[in-house]
C-alpha cells in the first residue's frame, strides 16, 4: 500500500471518529435537555397540584366556616323562637313564680318620696278630694276594656265619684287576676320578667303590678315602642301597663293600702276609655314615652312630629286632663306652640231659658241583673264587689234627657243579702245581693232629679 492510500485511510478514520464523538455528545445533550424539560414539567405539575390542593383546602375550610355560621344562625333562630314561644305560652302560675323572683333584684329602686296629692285628674269643680283621708281613691281595672277608672268618695263616704280614667294593657290570656286587692310596694324602677324594666311600678298583688310600658334598659330613652303602641289592648304577661304619666299619678296620689278592684265589663266606665297615644316608630324620639314629665324628654320640644299620619302636638303638655280623664294632643297649632287639651263645648249649647224643668232619668230595670264569681271570697269582699258591679251596671244603662246635666252621682243606699245553705257542709252562703243605687242629676240651672233602682247581683255556685 502506498503512502497516499495510508493517508487517505487515516484521514477517513479521524473524520468518522470525530463524527461519532459529536453524535455521542449530541445525544447526551439531548438527554440532558429532555431531562430538564421533564423536570420542569414535573415541577409545574407538582406546583399545580399543590395549588389545587390549597384551593380545595381553602374551599373546604370556607364551606366548614359557612356551615358553622349557618348552624350558629340556625341555633340562634331556634333559641329565639323557643324563647319567644316560651314567653308567649307562659302560664299565669309560671309567670307569677318567675316574676316573684325579681323582688330582690339589685337594680330595683324603691320609691321613697312622700305621697303628694296632685290636681291632675280631679274632674270638675264639684269634685272635692279630702287630703286628710288616708285612702282618698279607689282604683278599678276593667280587663275587657283595658281601662282604669279612679273613684273618690261621695258625701256618704262611698267611692262612687269618678275622677280620672286611664288607658291600660292587662295580661294576655287572662293572666291579670280578677278580685279585690290592696296595693303595697312602690318603685321608681323595677326589674321585670323578660329582662326589661318598668318605671313607677306599684304592687297590686304579689308579682302583679301597675307600671309603665317596659324599657330595654333602666334608661328613659329605651322604651319598647311597639309595646307602647299596644296600650288599650291586652299585651302584658299579667301586670297592668300604663303610660308614664298615669303610672306616676297612681304612685303620687294613691297611698299603699289603696283598694284595687279588677273586673270584667264591656262598658269601660263612666268616664269612658281615653284614646291611647301612638308613636311613629320612625321618629328619632321613639325611645321616650311622650307623657314622661322628665325635663329631658325630647317630645317636650317637638316642633312637628307625625303620629299615625296626623300632625299633632307642637309641645306635649301633661299637666291637665280632658273630661274623660286623659290628656289628649291638639291637632292644630296653638299660638304659643303648645298642645292644648280638648274643652267641653257645652257653653256653646247653653239653653236660653233659665226656667227649665227637671232632667228626666231613664233606665230599664229589666237589665239590672248581674252575676259575680264567689271564688271563696270573704263576705265583706263579695259585698264590695256587688256594690261596685251595681254602680258600673247602672252607669252603663242610665240615660238623662238633659243636654246640660253635669252631675251624675251614683251612690249605694242599701244592701240586702239572701242566703242559701250548702247541701254538703250545711254552711250558709250568700246567694243574692240586692243593691239599691240612687241616681242624682243636676244641670247648669240647678234643676235636680233623682231615681233609685235595685240591682240584683247573683252569686252562682263556683
Amino acid at each position: 500500500m502506498n503512502k497516499r492510500a495510508i493517508r487517505i485511510t487515516f484521514f477517513c478514520v479521524v473524520v468518522v471518529s470525530v463524527l461519532f464523538i459529536l453524535c455521542v455528545l449530541g445525544m447526551k445533550q439531548l438527554q440532558v435537555i429532555g431531562s430538564m424539560k421533564n423536570d420542569s414539567e414535573s415541577i409545574a405539575e407538582t406546583t399545580e397540584i399543590i395549588e389545587t390542593e390549597q384551593i380545595l383546602q381553602e374551599t373546604e375550610q370556607g364551606s366548614e366556616e359557612e356551615e358553622m355560621e349557618s348552624q350558629e344562625i340556625k341555633q340562634e333562630t331556634q333559641e329565639t323562637e323557643q324563647l319567644s314561644q316560651e314567653t308567649e305560652e307562659i302560664s299565669a302560675e309560671e309567670y307569677y313564680d318567675l316574676e316573684s323572683k325579681n323582688d330582690d333584684n339589685a337594680e330595683n329602686e324603691v320609691w321613697d318620696s312622700q305621697t303628694t296629692f296632685s290636681e291632675n285628674g280631679d274632674q270638675g269643680e264639684n269634685v272635692i278630694i279630702n287630703s286628710d283621708d288616708p285612702f282618698p281613691y279607689y282604683i278599678k281595672v276593667n280587663r275587657l276594656a283595658n281601662c282604669v277608672t279612679i273613684y273618690t268618695k261621695d258625701e256618704q263616704g262611698e267611692y262612687t265619684v269618678p275622677v280620672k280614667a286611664m288607658v291600660c294593657s292587662v295580661g294576655l290570656r287572662g293572666n291579670t287576676p280578677l278580685g279585690v286587692f290592696k296595693t303595697s310596694t312602690k318603685y321608681n324602677w323595677r326589674y321585670l320578667y323578660g329582662n326589661v324594666y318598668g318605671q313607677y311600678a306599684y304592687r297590686i298583688k304579689g308579682p302583679i303590678l301597675f307600671h309603665s310600658v317596659p324599657y330595654y334598659k333602666k334608661d328613659k330613652a329605651t322604651l319598647e315602642t311597639e309595646e307602647y303602641n299596644k296600650l288599650g289592648e291586652a299585651a302584658s304577661k299579667g301586670c297592668v301597663r300604663l303610660s308614664v304619666e298615669d303610672a306616676k299619678w297612681l304612685i303620687d296620689n294613691c297611698p299603699e293600702g289603696t283598694t284595687v278592684e279588677i273586673y270584667d265589663s264591656e262598658d269601660p266606665g263612666p268616664l269612658g276609655k281615653p284614646e291611647a297615644i301612638k308613636i311613629d316608630t320612625s321618629s328619632p324620639n321613639k325611645g321616650w314615652d311622650p307623657t314622661d314629665p322628665d325635663e329631658d324628654n325630647p317630645w317636650k320640644n317637638v316642633v312637628e312630629e307625625t303620629v299615625q299620619g296626623e300632625n299633632w302636638a307642637k309641645e306635649y303638655v301633661g299637666s291637665g286632663d280632658s273630661q274623660n280623664g286623659a290628656a289628649t294632643l291638639s291637632e292644630g297649632d296653638s299660638q304659643n306652640g303648645a298642645a292644648t287639651l280638648s274643652e267641653d263645648d257645652s257653653q256653646n249649647s247653653a239653653k236660653s231659658s233659665q226656667d227649665q224643668s227637671q232632667p228626666v232619668i231613664t233606665i230599664s230595670e229589666e237589665n239590672l241583673t248581674i252575676q259575680i264569681e264567689g271564688n271563696g271570697y270573704p263576705q265583706e269582699e263579695l259585698i264590695e264587689q256587688a256594690k261596685s258591679s251595681a254602680i258600673m251596671l247602672v252607669s252603663s244603662n242610665v240615660v238623662v234627657d238633659d243636654d246640660l246635666f253635669y252631675t251624675n252621682v251614683l251612690q249605694v243606699e242599701s244592701v240586702q243579702k239572701e242566703y242559701k245553705e250548702d247541701a254538703q257542709t250545711a254552711e250558709k252562703k250568700i246567694k243574692t245581693i240586692r243593691v239599691k243605687v240612687k241616681i242624682s242629676v243636676e244641670d247648669d240651672h240647678q234643676n235636680r232629679a233623682e231615681k233609685t233602682v235595685t240591682v240584683v247581683v247573683d252569686i252562682p255556685d263556683s
